[in-house]
């Protein structure tokens, strides 16, 4: 069974710590995209790197193709309503080897969001353990055998 008072502290703990590092959303949305696109931004849809970035909406307009795109485009946090910092919290907790037994209701107790949004995030993340493991390597999480069976 799942110890969830010491997974709130780890979570508090992976909180406090991305927050001190990226005190806005926009700052970790940022780190994001350096770190998916350390050669500028790629589009998704066309692989084109000529684009025009629109900071106000955090997108980038393609030149080539004229489709708009942001770094979550085509994975698991695409569309999402999520501070993305929630996200990486939600993303330690279930690939951790203690989540195996819990539940949405946990997950949604622990990071204070519904609990239909907590299914629907875990449901994502444990997909994109097998789909999209270079995005989560993107999010600065460790990547190793232990982690992702």
């Amino acid at each position: 069974m799942v110890d969830w008072s010491r997974m709130v502290e780890v979570v508090n703990k992976v909180l406090a710590d991305v927050n001190s590092r990226f005190p806005t959303a926009t700052s970790f949305f940022d780190h994001l995209e350096v770190t998916r696109w350390p050669d500028g931004a790629t589009c998704p849809y066309c692989t084109s790197q000529r684009s025009t970035p629109l900071p106000k909406e955090g997108r980038h307009h393609c030149n080539y193709c004229n489709s708009s795109y942001s770094v979550t485009t085509g994975t698991f946090l695409s569309g999402t309503r999520v501070d993305l910092r929630k996200w990486l919290a939600a993303v330690v907790i279930v690939l951790s080897e203690d989540y195996t037994q819990s539940t949405a209701r946990n997950l949604a107790a622990t990071l204070s969001i519904n609990k239909n949004t907590a299914c629907r995030m875990s449901r994502l993340i444990q997909i994109a353990r097998h789909t999209d493991a270079r995005f989560l390597a993107s999010m600065n999480l460790i990547v190793s055998e232990k982690r992702f069976p």
